[in-house]
């Protein structure tokens, strides 16, 4: 959403440098979100629409799915909250 939200917020700034950066990043937002819809639309009918599962291997393995699914949102969490590298520690390396 900041993508999006930047270049409208600063429409009135704008240059052809700008746009010329900020279109890329743009379609590559909605390029991953395409992908993101095929690949959960594809998983679905590849896997579940075919499956014909008893209720208890159903159970383990959707807890299996929301614990990776958690785990991945937790790590996205820790990451946007984490302090940006320093960059003096990272030239002393």
């Amino acid at each position: 959403m900041r993508e999006l939200w930047h270049p409208l917020a600063e429409l009135s700034k704008f240059n052809e440098t700008i746009i010329m950066l900020t279109v890329p990043g743009l379609i590559d937002v909605v390029l991953i979100s395409n992908f993101q819809i095929m690949v959960i639309i594809g998983g679905y009918e590849t896997f579940v629409s075919r499956l014909d599962l008893d209720e208890k291997t159903m159970f383990w393995q959707v807890a299996v799915h929301v614990t990776f699914l958690v785990s991945a949102v937790a790590i996205a969490a820790i990451d946007r909250i984490m302090p940006p590298f320093p960059l003096a520690h990272a030239e002393r390396r």
